[in-house]
């Protein structure tokens, strides 16, 4: 259980409203929690009409298409540059999580879902659920987490590769339905605030969007009816989603591209043939974002490898060399006798010699296993 006991200057904020709110994730949720709820939240979705997801009618390549086949994964510092979990653009989301007294895995699990090398596409979902556990309990008790997760991995990558942000963080549903409707809005207008500043900050060049049901939160009392115009630039549909479609937006002065997928949730509300269908169109996009960068990583991770190899023969040689004039030393300057020790002027040789072994024992294990 989360309790709030703030008081904010917000303008939107009313004096009335409780000083005492909580914000609860269910600590036992089923397995399949997405897919038990009693309402599937994507049916006030404007895409009613079946989706034809065959591609035979495609007579060239789609707009997603042309976007990988332009991008440039050659492996280099640049695209595999991670994301510090100290970096400076945390410090905000880490003082709202403060200002409530929420857990410390709150703030760790956001954390460690944005944290990632920021070459890579950036997956914009809508907000956290489970999120007061462990890092690896939210993800297996969170269906759109854990097909994530098993997707990437599919592509040679992890959700620890790959930024994954929320359009509104840290607002769970159980904790805006704790809310009244002034502070609700407050909320919702301080977490998206959060959210668009971090994409400022981090840059991302392609935004991948997984959901669409944001663009429709002025509907839901839950959001207190928030709008936003960025809310429809980083929305998606299903679509438009079909259709691979990619927008070229702009926040401040970063230009970035927008990928309209949808919510993996999707999948669970769907049953069948349909399910499937949608399941598979999921995948293809993200296959088509990420197996590149997947490949990519591969061939980086390799060469990074083969230079250490090079490097620690290297190491092995100058060691080798440092070892044996250490050792011609000590036959000019001869230990004294441990009783003559007050004598003796003291260097730091025989510390450094046992520092070089102890490096060349491990250059010769790794030498080995490369064998």
């Amino acid at each position: 259980m989360r309790t709030t006991n703030v008081i904010t200057s917000d303008s939107e904020d009313v004096l009335s409203r409780h000083l005492e709110k909580t914000r609860i994730s269910n600590p036992n949720p089923p397995e399949n929690e997405d897919k038990t709820l009693s309402v599937n939240p994507f049916l006030h979705l404007s895409d009613k009409a079946t989706i034809d997801l065959s591609v035979e009618w495609r007579t060239k390549p789609t707009e997603l298409e042309n976007l990988v086949n332009n991008l440039n994964t050659t492996p280099n510092r640049r695209t595999w540059n991670y994301l510090s979990p100290e970096n400076d653009c945390l410090k905000d989301a880490k003082a709202f999580c403060e200002r409530f007294n929420w857990s410390e895995n709150i703030f760790m699990n956001f954390r460690r879902l944005l944290c990632g090398y920021q070459g890579l596409p950036l997956i914009l979902l809508k907000n956290p659920k489970n999120d007061d556990l462990t890092f690896e309990e939210m993800v297996n008790r969170t269906p759109t987490l854990l097909w994530i997760k098993q997707v990437l991995e599919e592509f040679n990558l992890t959700l620890d590769n790959v930024m994954v942000l929320d359009m509104f963080p840290f607002l769970t549903n159980d904790f805006l339905d704790s809310l009244d409707r002034e502070e609700r809005k407050a909320r919702v207008k301080e977490a998206f605030s959060m959210a668009i500043e971090l994409i400022q900050k981090i840059r991302p060049s392609i935004v991948l969007s997984c959901q669409c049901s944001a663009r429709y939160t002025y509907l839901h009392g839950r959001w207190g009816g928030f709008t936003n115009p960025l809310i429809d630039v980083l929305s998606s549909s299903m679509s438009e989603a079909e259709q691979q479609r990619v927008s070229k937006e702009s926040i401040g002065d970063h230009t970035f591209h927008v990928i309209k997928a949808f919510h993996p949730a999707k999948i669970y509300y769907e049953d069948g043939q349909e399910k499937q269908d949608i399941d598979n169109l999921l995948r293809d996009i993200f296959s088509k974002v990420f197996s590149a960068y997947g490949e990519s990583k591969a061939l980086y991770k390799k060469s990074l490898r083969d230079k250490l190899v090079a490097t620690a023969a290297k190491l092995h040689k100058t060691g080798s060399k440092c070892l044996d004039l250490i050792s011609h030393y000590e036959r000019i300057e001869p230990l004294v006798p441990a009783n003559w020790a007050h004598e003796a002027k003291g260097d730091s040789f025989s510390e450094l010699k046992r520092s070089v072994s102890e490096i060349l024992i491990s250059v010769k294990k790794l030498q080995k296993e490369q064998l």
